[in-house]
């Protein structure tokens, strides 16, 4: 997805976390879409999820020829926990989902 860019690169999240909030690291676009999320994986159910989705600038801004769509990353975030799912999508095709699976407090 990130197309040779180092993950040290990503910069995940910026305050304020306000659904709508878009910011940008090197050639990728981060756009806070929710900050209420319910979402069930198989370390538990976790409410008021922050959900991130992450473009290629390039891909956001430039115009496309009809009918291609862009690989879209979507990291979701529980607080107190931290990332819970990444999901890479195609348009409306999921390409690959991960989950936390379990976690420990303290």
């Amino acid at each position: 997805f990130h197309k040779g860019i180092p993950r040290s690169s990503w910069f995940i999240l910026k305050v304020p976390l306000r659904t709508g909030s878009i910011w940008s690291s090197e050639d990728l676009l981060y756009e806070i879409t929710n900050t209420s999320k319910t979402v069930l994986v198989r370390a538990g159910t976790f409410t008021d999820c922050l959900e991130v989705r992450v473009r290629h600038k390039r891909e956001f801004v430039t115009n496309r020829e009809k009918g291609t769509v862009e690989a879209v990353l979507t990291i979701t975030f529980a607080p107190g926990v931290g990332p819970v799912e990444w999901r890479t999508t195609i348009g409306d095709r999921l390409l690959y989902r991960k989950e936390l699976v379990s976690y420990q407090l303290g």
